[in-house]
């Protein structure tokens, strides 16, 4: 497992300014013995070391550090991309392999930086090395990142910090089409790193433009990370389980032995804690995320899990955002049903949306019941609101003249 993203200094508050009184923890020497007591402790075997100053000197040492710890796997440095003369700033570092990549901190320049012709032009020259550029941005500044990597197309691109949205300030929705705009470029790759308070890394995964669906978020188990199914046992490949990490974990939850005990489980010898998020394991050994078992939805005898139908209605190019839950059925028990909100100025064809999410998915499994929103509610960490969806279609009825038997029911179009 590799940890993409490290930095490494010898501490100076002239050299790190942007380290306030609010990250006072990071007023120190950062070295590679650091890094790599934190890393053995979670089971990470490599990284890549990034920048944190704008001088080739960094790059240079970097390096240099990449060169005498053989666990700092790749580099991504800096230099003038804005001087005209990228290959000759590159000569500096010929035959040193560990360089794959450079960034410029763009968050600290004005807004239409990224627009520069001189700063474009240094970027265009690295498309014939071969090293991705790294977008460090705000999120305000992400719609520059959009026009910026649209105008590259040939060029890759890796967005930092997911564009670092101000969870305080709100704004999930703004930062989120922005998002959707570079996730559809092609040359752009996100990372997605999955874990919990408990468990801490679980997984990582790569999406890029185009990449095959499997029915939820697909990831590369830590090493410690297995699926266990309902006998208490390790699952193989087409099974579903829950998903659970060994290793280093916490002892238990404070004077609650109850909520420990079912909390933390033993396989074959070994202590694991066990979130209670469901997966399946795939042949290829990676893990397909199913969402938590408290919000399946049971229709017929058969299970749903939401984030697998999402999914699947996310795959039509017209929906912004949807939440998925269980409403009340007299035949089936419950019936699967969608609040979906489209993306902004396009009218949704549901019909052609029932098409869509049947190619991906079972015909038990389509929505029966659908309402297309202005807004589907999250919380302001920007996790799903499955309580506001129930609250939701409890306020408002599905609309008569129900088809359930041909596939999905239509609700009306409403606000949320």
């Amino acid at each position: 497992m590799i940890d993409s993203h490290v930095h490494f200094w010898h501490y100076d508050a002239a050299e790190y300014d942007w380290i306030d009184d609010t990250m006072s923890a990071l007023k120190r020497d950062y070295l590679p013995q650091d890094a790599k007591r934190e890393m053995d402790t979670v089971g990470v075997t490599a990284c890549v070391a990034v920048q944190a100053r704008q001088t080739p000197e960094e790059t240079r040492w970097l390096l240099d550090l990449a060169a005498r710890h053989p666990f700092i796997m790749g580099v991504v440095g800096w230099i003038d991309l804005r001087a005209g003369d990228v290959m000759r700033q590159l000569s500096a570092f010929t035959g040193r392999p560990a360089l794959v990549g450079i960034r410029h901190i763009v968050q600290a320049e004005p807004d239409g930086f990224l627009a520069l012709p001189a700063f474009r032009a240094g970027v265009a020259g690295l498309e014939r090395t071969g090293l991705v550029y790294e977008i460090l941005v705000y999120a305000r500044q992400l719609p520059d990142a959009v026009a910026f990597a649209r105008a590259l197309p040939r060029q890759r691109f890796v967005l930092d910090h997911l564009g670092k949205p101000d969870i305080r300030a709100g704004g999930f929705d703004r930062w989120r089409r922005h998002l959707d705009e570079l996730a559809a470029l092609p040359n752009v790759v996100f990372t997605d790193a999955i874990g919990s308070s408990e468990t801490g890394f679980t997984g990582i995964s790569f999406v890029s433009a185009g990449a095959k669906t499997t029915g939820g978020p697909r990831v590369t188990p830590g090493p410690s990370t297995i699926v266990i199914g309902e006998d208490g046992r390790r699952v193989g490949p087409g099974e579903i389980g829950r998903i659970a990490r060994g290793g280093h974990m916490p002892l238990g939850y404070y004077k609650d032995p109850v909520k420990t005990a079912a909390m933390f489980v033993e396989v074959d010898g070994e202590r694991y804690v066990v979130p209670g998020d469901f997966a399946r394991v795939e042949e290829d050994g990676t893990v397909t995320l199913l969402g938590r078992g408290n919000v399946c939805v049971n229709t017929g005898g058969e299970k749903v899990f939401p984030e697998e139908v999402e999914g699947a209605i996310k795959e039509h190019p017209d929906v912004f955002d949807t939440l998925v839950i269980g409403i009340p059925d007299e035949r089936l028990g419950q019936r699967v049903a969608a609040i979906v909100q489209p993306r902004e100025g396009v009218s949704l064809d549901q019909d052609d949306l029932e098409a869509v999410v049947r190619k991906h998915i079972a015909g038990y499994k389509v929505p029966r019941s659908i309402w297309l929103v202005d807004h589907v509610g999250r919380t302001p960490a920007g996790k799903a609101d499955y309580r506001w969806a129930h609250r939701y279609a409890d306020e408002h009825p599905a609309a008569a003249g129900q088809r359930e038997d041909a596939g999905a029911v239509k609700g009306q179009p409403a606000s949320a």
